[in-house]
């Protein structure tokens, strides 16, 4: 079964930090649990999903959440060279 999505990306705003915080609880520990073991994926979402450290992405420009009218579908961090 093939699931299709419409949607788009969009720059994000300081207004999505509470969707993409509530994205990270909601998928990261699930998904990273089996690769890495329960403890270390509540550390990550703990150290990296949280408001301070979304904010810290939004300081360098590096957040886009999934633009598609629904809640946060995906979430992306861009990299970009030092200086950019």
């Amino acid at each position: 079964m093939v699931v299709r999505v419409e949607g788009l990306v969009r720059d994000a705003g300081r207004g999505d930090i509470a969707a993409i915080c509530q994205f990270g609880e909601a998928h990261i520990r699930s998904h990273y649990a089996p690769l890495i073991g329960a403890p270390a994926a509540d550390a990550q979402v703990r150290r990296w999903w949280n408001e301070v450290a979304i904010d810290a992405g939004f300081a360098v420009e590096r957040v886009e959440p999934s633009a598609s009218g629904s809640p946060a579908l995906d979430v992306v961090w861009r990299a970009r060279p030092l200086g950019a």
